[in-house]
């Protein structure tokens, strides 16, 4: 018997030992983790990127100056007009493919007048920046209210637009459309990738209303034409990718700190509710829930029924529990954000590449993530992909140009009678830079067919395909992103 205690006490000390070792070399490479980190954390801020939350907030700007004050008394008083929806609805039909109902969108615009109003209210402001709440507890459970509300008055502006130009008031139509693209430049500044995927969305279309007031009959007056190439010309989008992915890095990075506080904060990261966390936040862009989650609401009956009230000293020993898993996990998830960072780095360099080497190093990029190290979870889950995003930002960037073109070439026929011969005689007449196509890096394309023109990017897939339009394949979008009166009488 004594033999047999011996040999267990034995087995205990060479566990103990074990367990010792173990400790010690966890504790050093989360030492030695977490020092590369800030390395990596250090690099970031000698070189002037953001690398905390507080880092996204940005000056503050009196609500009076602020284009959000009166976006959010606009999406307020939207949501409370009787019918909203119907009305939207109602409007929106202006835009689709088939003839609407003008007396309807008429009435539908009339009834959201007072909410265009606020809109034009906030495109007066000089700045804008979304008011958001940075001392939240966690980084998921950010809220950002506004995307869905832009791209709405987007298209409320849109109908604007088209009925005008159905009326025959092409000064008006034209107003609506380049409010269009003042509303995407309220979104500059905001360092989020869905901010500016919802930018480039309202640049859309902005441009497409563009397109069909200029390459139609209406004629404007050469004055007019030259104010809005102006207020288009201040705009940009050349480097909001890269701007975006910087912000998207913060958000990243802070997230994984979080979850550096045990199994709680990676149910809340990953919208899982196991592991007795709390109900996860929405995710980023989302409406706050209404209730306290299904899984809330279940475990709340399931207590009621049994009649188990959930104790201090669990609710302790849970926190206890959490705090060790959660210190287990440091070091993994400091190399993780280690990882992340050279990731980020990689893409900005591919975001900085001159096409088409861009296409190739982001696509590279987005695919190291499958090769990525066993360690780096989250890197794996929740890095955004960029070429699909680099593809839209180029086309939203072309978008701007195209409408550069347009309002040139529409004054130079407002002073001609004609088209131009070439893009470059239209911008020797008024002094200004030839638009660029964002794909080559050159001019865009331009054709004179008589009265009629073409004004053509090459698009995504790097082909010029004569000015043939854009369409979607199996293999992706093939074409040319494309505006003018010739398409139009195609």
């Amino acid at each position: 018997m004594s033999g047999r205690n011996g040999r267990l006490l034995k087995w205990l000390k060479g566990l103990s030992y074990a367990l010792l070792a173990l400790a010690v070399a966890h504790a050093g490479l989360t030492l030695w983790a977490g020092r590369k980190l800030e390395r990596g954390l250090d690099a970031l801020r000698r070189a002037g990127q953001p690398v905390a939350l507080s880092d996204l907030a940005g000056p503050d700007i009196p609500p009076e100056r602020n284009a959000f004050t009166w976006l959010r008394k606009a999406a307020g008083l939207m949501q409370s007009i009787p019918d909203a929806d119907r009305l939207r609805e109602d409007a929106q039909a202006a835009l689709g493919p088939e003839a609407p109902d003008w007396s309807r969108v008429e009435r539908a615009l009339s009834a959201l007048a007072s909410v265009e109003e606020l809109i034009y209210r906030a495109l007066d402001c000089p700045e804008a920046r979304m008011p958001v709440d940075w001392s939240t507890r966690s980084v998921w459970q950010l809220v950002f209210p506004d995307f869905a509300n832009l791209r709405e008055f987007a298209r409320i502006l849109a109908a604007r637009s088209a009925l005008a130009l159905h009326r025959g008031d092409a000064e008006e139509s034209l107003r609506s459309a380049t409010a269009i693209l003042k509303l995407s430049e309220c979104l500059r500044d905001e360092p989020f990738l869905i901010a500016q995927l919802v930018r480039y969305a309202i640049i859309s279309i902005g441009a497409q209303r563009m397109d069909i007031v200029l390459s139609g009959p209406a004629r404007l007056s050469e004055a007019r034409l030259r104010r809005a190439h102006d207020a288009v010309a201040a705009m940009d989008v050349s480097d909001s990718l890269a701007i975006a992915m910087k912000g998207e890095r913060v958000l990243l990075l802070a997230g994984m700190a979080e979850a550096r506080r045990g199994p709680r904060a990676v149910a809340e990261m990953t919208g899982g509710a196991g592991g007795g966390a709390e109900p996860p936040a929405p995710p980023r862009g989302a409406a706050p829930p209404a209730g306290d989650g299904a899984a809330g609401r279940l475990a709340a009956v399931s207590e009621a029924e049994s009649g188990h009230v959930p104790q201090a000293a669990d609710g302790l020993l849970k926190r206890l529990l959490d705090r060790i898993l959660g210190y287990g996990l440091a070091p993994w998830l400091y190399l993780d954000q280690v990882y992340y960072i050279e990731f980020t780095k990689r893409q900005m360099q591919a975001l900085n590449a001159p096409l088409p080497e861009r296409a190739k190093l982001l696509a590279e990029a987005d695919r190291s993530l499958t090769s990525a190290p066993p360690y780096a979870i989250f890197t794996r889950m929740l890095a955004p992909a960029v070429e699909r995003a680099s593809n839209v930002s180029l086309t939203a960037e072309a978008a701007l140009e195209g409408c550069k073109g347009l309002l040139a070439i529409a004054a130079f026929r407002a002073r001609t009678g004609h088209p131009p011969d070439s893009l470059e005689q239209v911008c020797r007449a008024f002094g200004i830079q030839v638009p660029h196509d964002p794909f080559t890096g050159g001019p865009l394309l331009y054709r004179r067919e008589g009265a009629l023109f073409l004004l053509y990017s090459i698009g995504e897939d790097l082909k010029d395909d004569g000015g043939k339009p854009m369409q979607r394949t199996g293999a992706g979008r093939s074409g040319d992103l494309v505006w003018g009166s010739a398409v139009r009488m195609r």
